[in-house]
């Protein structure tokens, strides 16, 4: 059943205190405990749900009340980082670490949460195995400006890329239409649309031409963000491909999966509802050949798209933690939270890179409203819709040993449907 404990504060020191002994009570030597950073994401819950399994005890970090955090097999902490909340957390976490039998891992599953990790690594070191990429190297990836930097000097093709987006006009004049433009930090412009309850404006804003990309110049502005411009990949969205990988202290490759998307919501531009894993070497290639030209370390969940013009797969963007689709990996044979747990805390690990192929992931609410917007575009009809449902074997959210973040889920998006906060068709 799931608990909430409130946020450790100087106010309500007494629930710290209940809260520290119930998780410290699962902790011991035999089984050192995983503190999973993002645990209120799709890509944390399923770090929540491998590692609780095996009996690992986890203590699942989020900034709020998300259905992700429901799971039965992590100990929850809720803690918002507005009026001082980053700081609340680095003393929860060390207070938690300095009575710890033994020392656990710690694991970033969100932007945030990595960058958070990098820069109090120092003090967390004490009291958890931490595996990072160096701090410079870290923040360079966090930075899709960077990234496509990085790229070329790897020799890993890229689309036509401009940044940073200052002078609208003159990007215009060279770059080829349509182009997306997409912010250099991408946590930062989720927070920024939640903020400032921006509905219409997906993951990136597109310009079919010149006139459209100068209209873009006043939401550029009024977000304060730093921006990327990129010819748009020709190609369908089933062209789109992921390299979900660990990397091992010395950078080796210890664990790979591919996956290829076969639907995403928003449909233009947006996460994928629909994915299956599959076998292709060449993205594999391309992910170690930019990593290990760095000297990464860690979790990383690394996007191409094969390009209709020449063929190529072209790097689309680097995430330097894993993905929502972690679940699809471990369901094919590729237990990416376990493999990196086992690292982190410097066991002894085979590398993982063989996999069942052909495994159907599936988020099922994302799904649906795809499906309505594929209809709508008669790209998709009903009974090849139902017929997909029938092959999927793994999924975002539901789980027959642990049902409530499905069952929560399902209850918020008929509340949010209800009151009109959900788009089911795009704009």
């Amino acid at each position: 059943m799931f608990t909430y404990y409130p946020p450790v504060s100087r106010e309500a020191p007494s629930a710290g205190v209940k809260w520290e002994e119930q998780f410290l009570r699962k902790a011991t030597a035999g089984k050192p405990p995983a503190v999973i950073l993002g645990g209120d994401w799709a890509n944390g819950l399923a770090f929540v749900r491998s590692l609780g399994r095996r009996g690992i005890p986890v203590l699942s970090v989020g900034k709020s009340r998300r259905p992700e955090t429901r799971s039965r097999y992590g100990n929850t902490f809720i803690q918002p980082w507005h009026d001082g909340g980053e700081a609340a957390l680095l003393e929860m976490l060390r207070r938690v670490g300095r009575r710890l039998p033994v020392r656990g891992a710690m694991i970033a599953c969100a932007d945030d949460y990595v960058l958070f990790l990098s820069r109090h690594r120092a003090a967390l070191a004490a009291y958890y195995e931490i595996v990072l990429p160096d701090e410079s190297t870290l923040e360079k990836l966090a930075s899709k400006r960077f990234q496509y930097q990085l790229a070329q000097e790897a020799g890993v093709p890229i689309p036509q890329t401009f940044s940073p987006v200052h002078d609208l006009d003159e990007i215009a004049s060279r770059i080829d239409f349509p182009c997306i433009v997409k912010p250099e930090y991408s946590h930062l412009w989720t927070e920024y649309r939640e903020r400032a309850d921006i509905r219409n404006v997906g993951k990136v804003l597109i310009a079919n031409s010149r006139q459209e990309l100068a209209k873009l110049g006043p939401i550029i502005a009024e977000s304060g963000l730093e921006w990327v411009a990129q010819e748009l990949v020709e190609g369908g969205e089933d062209q789109l491909y992921a390299l979900y990988a660990y990397f091992d202290r010395d950078s080796r490759l210890l664990a790979g999966f591919v996956r290829r998307k076969l639907r995403q919501w928003p449909v233009n531009f947006g996460s994928g509802c629909y994915s299956v894993g599959v076998r292709e070497d060449e993205i594999v290639n391309l992910g170690v050949k930019l990593f290990q030209s760095i000297g990464y370390q860690g979790l990383t969940n690394t996007e191409f798209k094969r390009d209709a013009k020449d063929g190529k797969f072209k790097l689309i963007e680097i995430n330097v933690r894993s993905a929502g689709q972690a679940s699809l990996a471990i369901d094919s044979g590729i237990d990416l939270p376990y493999i990196a747990y086992q690292e982190i805390l410097r066991k002894s690990v085979r590398p993982a890179t063989t996999y069942k192929q052909g495994v159907k992931w599936i988020n099922l609410l994302a799904d649906i409203r795809a499906f309505l917007e594929y209809r709508r575009r008669r790209q998709l009809g009903l009974g090849q819709w139902l017929a997909s449902l029938m092959r999927v074997r793994s999924c975002a959210y539901f789980a027959w040993d642990d049902p409530m973040p499905a069952v929560s889920m399902t209850f918020r998006a008929i509340r949010n449907a209800i009151s009109g906060k959900v788009k089911w068709r795009e704009q």
